[in-house]
């Protein structure tokens, strides 16, 4: 009998986990610590759905940054639209 697709809140939460093992491990020994399986083993999951929530390891690293980023960006746009100078805007 076939397992039931997970619901998209369930493989919200999967991709977390693997983000916070991941993320948890790069603190506790830098780049280097960081490795398919042990992120697998960290985060419950097999190192196949590493692969297929990310597409490889770069792919889950960039995960950690970009949400971010693209935060960081928006305060950065939100005090750029304060400003009609643009002398000002840079200075903002």
């Amino acid at each position: 009998m076939a397992r039931p697709k997970a619901t998209p809140e369930q493989r919200e939460q999967v991709r977390r986990s693997i983000q916070s093992a991941a993320s948890e491990i790069y603190r506790a020994g830098g780049i280097g610590a960081i490795s398919a399986r042990a992120v697998a083993t960290k985060a419950g999951v097999s190192v196949g759905t590493i692969y297929s929530y990310f597409g490889d390891l770069t792919g889950l690293m960039q995960s950690l940054w970009t949400g971010r980023v693209a935060a960081q960006e928006d305060v950065f746009r939100a005090l750029a639209a304060q400003h009609a100078d643009p002398a000002a805007r840079l200075q903002a």
